[in-house]
């Protein structure tokens, strides 16, 4: 910069300090030629007499002239016959390289977008397995059964959800409504910064959701895709509402995930995802200090045993026991291993349902 009155320029201030800083805070990433090749292409258009050429880069693995490749949209597998690399002919290219890549006898008009990869390599899929996280910008709910814009890499597909997993533990109680707000928001920065989950224990159960919880640390979802798309796992995703109107003050981007993976009839069938139910019953008569005999909670010739050790409750806020055995036909024990300091007796005097 210019010095004082317009004179000699000064030194830059901080400079070194900045290139110090940045390059502290950066690494050369590790590059690895020998995994598959995932090449992810920006522009596709034909050249007279030469054929297609597929503009892209290389996100992993390696590109040589005469590789065979696939194009999983078109299920197609063509061989490479060029490549250039800032207007200069290469032989191979590697992780994290931009070129062009010519070859013959592909339809560019079906191809503008997409990917190149070893043959077999990206998975095509229509029902997905995803780890999300609501985008706190996005000021309205994100509903299970609601459709979405899901987009992975260049493509953007219609998806309906279904949002299941833990809820977030609540809030302390605070005092006012902007400390409330206050504390909101920090739960929501601290979610931001938290890497989503990676792996899905598919032996766990989990809960289901009618809307996906913006305060959860771990929130999972089933996108079922209105048409195909592909992949490699793992990948992230965003899911949207790009029919908002774009001149509107609001956020369109609902939430951010990453595709864990590909679900088919069956794997999406062995997902265990339940949903809390709550029926009423009778109490008849107290049994002995920690026992209730109970009717009307189950149909008649219902298998009862298959409800054994089940949580019930006396009333809406009384003692909290469990199903323990059958009591003739249509009648059941519950047991409660701690009655209330009142006992049992007089909990039921003003209360007869059962939850």
């Amino acid at each position: 910069r210019l010095g004082p009155g317009g004179g000699e320029p000064s030194a830059p201030l901080g400079l070194d300090t900045l290139v110090d800083e940045i390059t502290k805070r950066i690494s050369v990433p590790q590059r690895n030629p020998n995994g598959p090749l995932h090449f992810a292409i920006d522009h596709c258009f034909p050249i007279k007499g030469q054929g297609t050429v597929l503009t892209g880069t290389v996100l992993s693995g390696s590109l040589r002239v005469g590789q065979e490749i696939e194009f999983p949209e078109l299920k197609q597998l063509r061989k490479i016959k060029s490549m250039q690399m800032f207007k200069k002919p290469v032989n191979s290219a590697t992780q994290g390289d931009r070129l062009g890549v010519c070859v013959t006898q592909l339809d560019a008009k079906a191809l503008e977008r997409g990917i190149a990869c070893t043959p077999g390599y990206i998975q095509t899929m229509d029902c997905v397995l995803m780890a999300v996280r609501h985008i706190r910008f996005f000021k309205s709910t994100c509903k299970t059964n609601s459709k979405f814009h899901i987009t992975v890499g260049h493509t953007t597909v219609m998806g309906v959800a279904t949002f299941f997993g833990a809820a977030a533990e609540p809030l302390a109680d605070v005092a006012d409504d902007k400390a409330r707000k206050t504390a909101q928001a920090m739960r929501a920065l601290q979610l931001a910064r938290q890497p989503l989950a990676d792996a899905f224990d598919t032996a766990a159960e989990y809960e289901y959701r009618d809307e996906l919880d913006a305060g959860a640390a771990e929130q999972w979802a089933v996108v079922r895709l209105e048409a195909a798309l592909s992949c490699a796992l793992p990948a992230t995703a965003i899911g949207s509402h790009l029919d908002t109107d774009p001149n509107a003050n609001s956020c369109r981007l609902a939430f951010h995930g990453k595709v864990i993976r590909a679900l088919s009839p069956s794997a999406l069938a062995e997902l265990k995802i339940f949903k809390h139910k709550r029926k009423e019953g009778q109490v008849e008569r107290v049994h002995d200090e920690q026992t209730l005999i109970c009717k009307n909670l189950f149909k008649p010739g219902t298998d009862m045993t298959q409800f054994f050790g089940m949580r019930v409750q006396l009333g809406e806020a009384g003692p909290v026991g469990r199903i323990d055995s059958t009591f003739g036909k249509t009648k059941f024990k519950c047991v409660f291993d701690d009655p209330g300091p009142a006992g049992l007796a007089e909990a039921i005097k003003g209360e007869k349902k059962l939850f």
